[in-house]
């Protein structure tokens, strides 16, 4: 079996030293020798701490990807850092999902020298799929996220549906358990995770394309008195803004108006989305009061997916794609 290992860098490629945790070139390749059997191909486009991820190592990143032959792999593992985690899932999952062997994206919650750490149980759990899916157990290809979170057994998440991990370090997906599980060396399928994620804000095959991300998106999400006026949309293509979880926004009040903001959005030509939405039997008066004819809802889609989709949608606006 042979696999391709992408080195980016995170945590689970960083050493501790004085107190101070900082990429160390040797630490995640240490975790191809626990399979000596095993035909590792290693790559390593750049090595950052993931959060300092910006659009430009995301483009990066998804360019060197596509430049790859896959046709030579069972399977490829990327390991990258755990705080940006969710979008370069996004990035990828929308990018390889032509891609005709599983691609495992992993991190780990501390450096791996330290025990506790869920970083080798994490690139196992990616092996253990590629393992799976080379000896004929599943045919599921394209783009997966590998994380354990404290407590629980090895998740495959679809990398569409990872959001950002929480506090305590948990990763989920989106509106729904993760994709399945790896159990004793073998994926095991959540038997109500549906096979494929597919939503119509992303864009098509790019296969054979070279990638440029748009660098006019900005986001923001809705908290008590949030002042629209503050928000500077000069030059901008999109603003996404995350609603409450009742899928309402402020809609009153002078600075704090949502709809007073949509409209001058609409004189700078800025485009305006809202996620995540959700279809019900009846709507707030507040949500009714929105202009829903220069506004486009995004339903049942989490923050990493819908923000890096249109970072892929502004790229093709601005023929830069």
């Amino acid at each position: 079996m042979k696999i391709l290992v992408v080195f980016t860098g995170g945590t689970i490629g960083s050493s501790i030293e004085n107190g101070t945790a900082d990429i160390d070139e040797n630490s995640a390749k240490a975790l191809l020798d626990i399979y000596p059997d095993i035909d590792f191909e290693c790559r390593e486009p750049f090595s950052i701490l993931s959060e300092n991820s910006t659009v430009d190592t995301l483009e990066m990143l998804c360019n060197f990807m596509l430049s790859l032959n896959y046709e030579s792999f069972d399977g490829v593992i990327i390991t990258h850092g755990s705080d940006t985690l969710g979008y370069t899932a996004a990035a990828l999952g929308i990018s390889l999902s032509w891609v005709k062997i599983p691609v495992m994206l992993t991190a780990a919650d501390y450096v791996l020298s330290m025990e506790k750490s869920n970083g080798r149980e994490n690139f196992c759990g990616c092996v253990d799929f590629i393992r799976g899916f080379s000896e004929g157990g599943h045919n599921f290809t394209g783009v997966y996220a590998v994380w354990r979170n404290s407590g629980e057994g090895v998740s495959v998440h679809h990398a569409l549906s990872l959001e950002q991990a929480d506090f305590f370090d948990r990763f989920y997906s989106f509106g729904a358990d993760p994709f399945g599980t790896v159990k004793n060396g073998r994926f095991v399928k959540n038997i109500n995770a549906p096979e494929n994620i597919e939503y119509s804000l992303f864009a098509e095959n790019l296969k054979g394309k070279t990638i440029r991300l748009s660098r006019n998106v900005i986001m923001f999400n809705s908290y008590v008195g949030a002042d629209f006026n503050c928000i500077n949309i000069s030059g901008k293509d999109a603003v996404l803004v995350k609603a409450y979880h009742s899928g309402t926004l402020c809609t009153a009040g002078q600075n704090t108006s949502f709809a007073g903001f949509v409209k001058r959005c609409a004189e700078n030509g800025t485009d305006v989305y809202v996620y995540p939405l959700k279809k019900r039997d009846y709507e707030y008066k507040s949500v009714r009061a929105i202009p829903w004819d220069i506004v486009t809802p995004l339903f049942d889609i989490g923050e990493c997916a819908a923000f890096v989709g249109l970072l892929f949608r502004y790229g093709e606006k601005d023929d830069v794609i």
